[in-house]
């Protein structure tokens, strides 16, 4: 805006562009003119609305907190000071003016005054005090009485829906217009649509008729019920042709069913009703239909006349990014913000449109953020932050997610999220805690609140306790439609689904003309569920099968091992390998070099194939995937097979496969998303070995295999049982120990014998029945990148004297792998040692806190912390010994690692480290003791030279002989077995 708008000339602008909708720039220069004109009261109010059109709450409630600083006693600025306090959830603001407002103490507006300070306890989640409040403030109030319906808003504003029921209806009956309005809005928010239907209808007749069809027409709307919708909003229009609402929605409407001429025609008679950037925005998604792209032509024009109009801007940018025009949207949107770098409307768009394009989890946080930093306590936008934080560290985002809660402690989904990211940062008292606080702070006096509370119990893997409160809220609202959904998601996450399939029946009575599509897909997944399990009993299976009592998935695990057979004939051959993805994980890397392996065989070996449920680059899965390439192996996705519809492709070809199909459809989600795809790759290729990598994989592959009759499924599985929370899968153990049943040949392997010791308690399985697949390593290359680096330069790089003893370690900073205890070690050896360095590579949620302890100690400059480095074997051979602390591990590749360096290491005795060991040769597993005790031994072998020498000139020979590529391919030849020979007689692989 240039410079020279100022005074008149502002002002004038300003009125100029509000009657053209360009609501940005009339605020702007609104704005302008009140620096110099601060008590014209006229351009302050229209300021307001201009920011009230464009949502922007904090604008609002500043212009009109003005307003009132201006006229103290005038109870209209009040009003709409709070309500865009309201808007923007700031309580804490809204409170605070509360408190000092003076009119709001005068007993004419007791009962607004009353209204508020129930709205703002409720929204804080105080229920007791707000319970409190409504009890006193109806003591003294006739029954029902203006003040008990004002209370009855306020609870039904704040989410409350049955209090507000309660508080309305109390008394006798009555023809109070507002009081039924009340209720039906009531009705509506509880979803019992045909109660608030015959409550609405009266009032057809009366002075709130036009309210009374809106809500009628956006009842029929939630329910989709678009002819429904229609018909009242065509009523609407006969009160008022020019209505903004039903206009717009006509319009919608006409779109939707395909008929743009009709919208056209509407728009053209009507469409001065709406703002220029909402009429724009219709008529370009009509054009669009006529005739594709041209949308654009619309704005077009409209923007030529008007280039700094930031509404159409932002309303030809979300028509851009409906018809997936990304790039264009962004460029158009970014332009708008440059002139309105605050405004909410374009900030949230640009989330969105980054959110289509799959960008980077960095640009779509700075874009959150900045919405963010506008409504500060807005639950959706600190979802949308938290979501992101968790997607790069799932730490950072339990820690927001908790942070957030404070923010705006009545939203469910905030407190779920932080419940359930403290659960898989592997806090389980913490994360239960705080659902404990959520039932606290959220209630449980309504169903709605009740199921909240279920939801946030089954994120902290309280099942039988969301069971509980689930079946508490379904009692208490037997025709809560949202209640009652929820209740199904529960029973089917908990695997019980004859109680889900119960509450489908009763949803199937409350709104028997559809089923959401969540609800659709329950149903399906209980209907293919009992079908095959009935199978199993034999007999003819009725269309709609009968419930099946028991936990699923175990039940379908159990089903699927009983009526599938290996097919043992000679015409499959090769091997086709599952795994999750190729990021930078230990599992993926040993993927890659059996990958790598295999493919060397020479001519006349069995195809490989490699299959990978993801490989998302956004998602960091395809790290290794260009090594794998230039092996020759183009791995199969299987993500992009199920969203080509390989699926529908393979029963369109072979519809025999129906029922094995049906049969995977009603797996968890999770689990089925990947055993379709598999399926279809199964049998497709008919390979003689599937290998599975990893435990979800290896049971949602496994599922696949055996109903495809694939003779021999080697399983692959790491470290221990899954016990930590990343890992943890309820159907994890039924799922081996169905494919333990399959009379097909089932190979379980571990990549060390404590793991597979660990596998067989946990299985329930013999001694010696999953046998030791030590992780393999190319031993050439990493001693390659160690050279690249000369150990001097790095030690020089942080000051540490090149004949210094270096005690170091390599590890992520969080509480599995102690960090906090390796520093306490290294503080007792440099203490006891004068001349020791400790060095640490490696970041975490624990890092700050570990650095801290150190510098306490006064040893910040004897013990370097690095952080994340790759190649991190220079890193390895600038230490002199590795130091492991972790409170539990499988193999751990670090101890194989820092040996190749020829580095001894020193190593707690827990999982399977000492296996990587020659304990005393080149290496010690130390029991548990204090850390001052650890220190001394560490010390102590560091200090002796000579040893320490000829321990790590064995460390790496002993790494060289156990984990060298060539055995890791001399085993998996050994799991894999000869190809089928002539003689092998075929069976039927589905029953």
């Amino acid at each position: 805006m240039p410079q020279d708008f100022t005074g008149a000339r502002s002002l004038t602008r300003a009125l100029s562009c509000l009657q053209g909708g360009d609501y940005p720039a009339a605020l702007r220069c609104f704005e302008v003119f009140l620096t110099a004109e601060t008590e014209n009261t006229a351009a302050r109010e229209a300021a307001a609305r201009a920011a009230e059109r464009m949502e922007d709450w904090p604008q609002v409630a500043r212009h009109w907190l003005e307003l009132h600083n201006a006229d103290p006693t005038a109870i209209g600025p009040i009003r709409r000071h709070v309500a865009a306090l309201f808007k923007s959830q700031d309580w804490l603001a809204a409170e605070s003016f509360c408190d000092r407002a003076t009119v709001l103490r005068e007993n004419r507006h007791r009962m607004e005054a009353t209204r508020y300070r129930l709205r703002i306890l409720l929204e804080r989640g105080d229920l007791p005090a707000a319970e409190k409040l409504t009890v006193t403030a109806r003591q003294d109030a006739p029954v029902p009485s203006g003040l008990t319906l004002a209370l009855a808003e306020a609870w039904l504003a704040a989410g409350y829906a049955c209090r507000a029921l309660d508080l309305a209806q109390t008394g006798p009956p009555s023809d109070d217009p507002e009081r039924a309005w009340l209720i039906a809005r009531a009705l509506g928010q509880k979803q019992a649509w045909q109660a608030a239907r015959i409550t609405l209808e009266p009032l057809l007749n009366g002075p709130m008729a036009t309210r009374a069809r809106l809500a009628l027409a956006r009842n029929a709307a939630a329910q989709k019920d678009e002819a429904t919708a229609r018909r009242h909003y065509e009523a609407v229009r006969q009160d008022a042709p020019d209505h903004p609402e039903a206009v717009a929605q006509l319009a919608r409407l006409a779109i939707a069913d395909r008929d743009p001429g009709q919208a056209i025609a509407l728009l053209e008679d009507h469409g001065k009703a709406l703002t220029p950037a909402r009429r724009a925005h219709l008529r370009a998604r009509a054009a669009h239909l006529q005739q594709p792209g041209a949308g654009r032509e619309v704005f077009q024009p409209l923007l030529r006349s008007q280039p700094r109009n930031i509404a159409l801007q932002i309303a030809f940018a979300r028509h851009l990014r409906e018809i997936a025009a990304l790039e264009d949207a962004r460029a158009l949107v970014d332009v708008a913000l440059e002139s309105a770098p605050e405004n909410i409307e374009a900030l949230r768009l640009r989330m969105a449109i980054l959110r289509d394009a799959n960008a980077s989890d960095d640009l779509q946080l700075a874009a959150a953020e900045a919405a963010l930093a506008q409504l500060p306590q807005d639950a959706g936008l600190l979802h949308a932050v938290g979501g992101l934080l968790a997607r790069k560290d799932r730490e950072a985002g339990a820690v927001f997610y908790r942070s957030a809660i404070e923010r705006a402690p009545r939203s469910a989904v905030l407190w779920r999220n932080g419940v359930y990211h403290t659960w898989m940062c592997n806090r389980v008292e913490e994360a239960r805690s705080l659902a404990d606080q959520a039932l606290e702070r959220l209630g449980a006096a309504e169903a709605a609140t009740l199921a909240d509370v279920a939801w946030i119990e089954q994120a902290a893997g309280r099942l039988e306790r969301a069971l509980r409160l689930i079946d508490r809220a379904v009692r208490a609202e037997p025709s809560d439609i949202r209640t009652i959904s929820r209740a199904v998601d529960i029973c089917m996450e908990a695997g019980s689904y004859a109680r889900a399939w119960s509450h489908l029946e009763r949803l199937d009575r409350l709104q028997p003309e559809r089923r959401s599509s969540g609800m659709a897909g329950a149903a399906a997944r209980c209907t293919a569920a009992f079908r095959a399990v009935g199978r199993t009993s034999g007999g003819a299976q009725p269309i709609v099968p009968a419930p099946v009592r028991g936990r699923f998935p175990d039940r379908l695990f159990d089903a699927i091992a009983a009526c599938s057979n290996p097919d043992l004939s000679p015409g499959r051959s090769g091997i086709l390998v599952l795994t999750s993805n190729l990021g930078a994980g230990g599992a993926e890397r040993q993927v890659t070099y059996s990958m790598q392996g295999l493919s060397d065989r020479g001519p006349g070996a069995e195809p490989v194939t490699l299959a990978v449920n993801s490989l998302d680059p956004l998602q960091g899965n395809d790290f290794f995937l260009e090594e794998v390439r230039s092996a020759g192996i183009a791995p199969v996705e299987l993500a992009a097979m199920h969203e080509g519809g390989a699926i529908r492709d393979l029963l369109a070809e072979a519809p025999q496969h129906a029922e094995a199909v049906r049969t995977l459809s009603a797996l968890p989600p999770k689990i089925a998303r990947v055993a379709l795809p598999f399926y279809v790759l199964c049998v497709r290729n008919r390979p003689r070995v599937v290998h599975l990598w990893q435990d979800a994989i290896a049971v949602a592959g496994g599922m696949a295999a055996m109903l495809a009759g694939v003779g021999q499924i080697v399983l692959c599985t790491r470290s221990t049982r899954p016990a930590e929370i990343r890992r943890y899968r309820r159907f994890l153990r039924a799922g081996y120990r169905a494919l333990d049943r399959y009379t097909g040949d089932v190979v379980i392997v571990n990549n060390s014998a404590n793991g597979a010791r660990d596998y067989e308690n946990w299985l329930g399985l013999p001694e010696g029945r999953v046998q030791v697949f030590y992780n393999g390593y190319d031993f050439a290359a990493m001693n390659d990148r160690a050279a690249a680096v000369p150990r001097g330069r790095l030690r020089a790089e942080l000051g540490i004297p090149l004949g210094a003893p270096v005690l170091g370690g390599v590890m992520r900073f969080s509480s599995v792998k102690r960090p906090d205890l390796w520093a306490k070690v290294a503080i007792a050896a440099a203490r006891q040692q004068p001349d020791l360095h400790g060095l640490i590579v490696g970041d975490g949620p624990m890092r700050q806190e570990v650095m801290d302890h150190v510098a306490r100690a006064g040893l910040s400059d004897r013990i370097h912390f690095v952080g994340r480095r790759s190649p991190v074997e220079p890193w390895m051979k600038a230490m002199d010994m590795l130091f492991l602390s972790s409170v539990t591990e499988g193999l751990p590749n670090v101890l194989i690692e820092a040996q190749a360096m020829g580095r001894p290491v020193v190593t707690m005795d827990v999982g399977g480290a000492a296996e990587t060991i020659a304990p005393g040769k080149t290496g010690l597993a130390l029991g548990e003791a204090p850390p001052q005790e650890l220190g001394r031994k560490i010390a102590e072998l560091l200090a002796d030279r000579p040893r320490s020498a000829a321990m790590g000139h064995a460390a790496r020979q002993h790494v060289e002989a156990r984990f060298g590529l060539s055995r890791l391919i001399e085993d998996l030849g050994h799991f894999y077995g000869p190809p089928a020979g002539p003689d092998n007689e075929g069976s039927t692989p589905l029953c």
